[in-house]
């Protein structure tokens, strides 16, 4: 029924369960699992406070919570491909979605770091 399933993952309390959910339909659909996170924007200029690394370290959370996912997915014996974009939530994951021909796109609570 489904072939490629699309899930946002934002790293939040609530995403591991919404990726657990996730993982058993691809399991039971056998359908490719791609996962996004979305770093968003910073609309300031850090380096007017001497502080470059902020930005770094706050997508270094990005980063991480994606990195966790794609392994609890290869643990629960679903390949899954990963994507970092940078933006809106709101605008890259149905961008995304589109680009990648998903059938189903999953999204839990939306949070932010």
């Amino acid at each position: 029924m489904y072939s490629r399933i699309l899930i946002a993952y934002d790293g939040s309390d609530s995403a591991p369960h919404v990726l657990e959910q996730a993982l058993i339909l691809a399991r039971s659909e056998q359908a490719a699992l791609d996962i996004v996170t979305v770093i968003p924007r910073y609309q300031g200029n850090l380096r007017l406070l001497g502080n470059t690394g902020v930005l770094e370290a706050m997508a270094d959370q990005y980063r991480n919570a994606l990195d966790n996912a794609r392994d609890a997915a290869r643990a629960g014996g679903v390949r899954a491909r990963v994507h970092l974009r940078e933006g809106e939530a709101d605008d890259e994951v149905p961008d995304l979605a589109e680009e990648l021909g998903a059938d189903l796109v999953v999204i839990g609570k939306r949070a932010r770091f």
